[in-house]
């Protein structure tokens, strides 16, 4: 059973397990900015929301990629080298930036944790008893840690699009056979209904050919 939008549920396991095979999977998160939901100009997990539903169990590790939605390199995910001396902060931006990530992992045994679609990175991480863990990843891991997604995300499409082509040829066989059904009962009811000559011809004797007036008609 799917998890409600924005929801965080803890349920016990229905059979028990001691420790598992720890397993590691990926979820992206992508900050949103809203009318009731400004830039603060800092980093803020409340901001951040995942697009799938996702599961966790005891001791799986979980690795949450930070995204945003920003055309530049200016965003609340992505972090540069900094140094500060005498108060004074000062950006290296010669240096190759980083993406925030979070590494998670539930340590409550014999409970799963669900995590419904757009729930917030806040709510997630106050939510259970987690180990977590911060840290930064290359641009190039990034790509890596997102491919998983944007393959499962391409043959999602290719489904909808074969399966659209498919209803559309079902749609477009079905009015062709409908159409020609009509038609074809058209056709039928010309056929049955007799013609205006026919209903008004009534022979009175045996002829070779019909009376010319019904007044040429006697009885004997």
């Amino acid at each position: 059973m799917s998890a409600p939008a924005g929801t965080v549920t803890l349920s016990e396991m229905m059979s028990p397990t001691t420790t598992p095979k720890a397993i590691s999977d990926v979820h992206l998160y992508t900050q949103l900015i809203t009318r009731d939901n400004d830039v603060k100009g800092y980093f803020d997990p409340g901001h951040f929301y995942n697009t799938e539903e996702f599961t966790m169990k005891y001791n799986e590790q979980h690795k949450l990629l930070l995204q945003s939605l920003s055309v530049d390199d200016n965003e609340d995910s992505t972090v540069y080298r900094a140094r500060l001396v005498n108060d004074k902060l000062t950006i290296d931006m010669n240096h190759e930036p980083t993406q925030l990530c979070y590494a998670i992992t539930l340590l409550t045994p014999d409970v799963t944790l669900t995590v419904g679609p757009k729930t917030s990175l806040a709510l997630l991480l106050r939510s259970a008893q987690l180990r977590i863990t911060m840290y930064t990843v290359s641009k190039e891991l990034t790509k890596q840690l997102k491919l998983p997604q944007q393959e499962r995300d391409l043959v999602r499409s290719q489904v909808d699009t074969v399966s659209r082509y498919a209803q559309n040829v079902l749609n477009t066989t079905t009015n062709w056979i409908s159409t020609n059904r009509n038609e074809m009962r058209k056709r039928k009811s010309s056929f049955d209904i007799p013609s205006q000559s026919d209903r008004l011809y009534r022979p009175c004797s045996p002829t070779l050919s019909p009376p010319l007036s019904p007044h040429m008609c006697s009885t004997v």
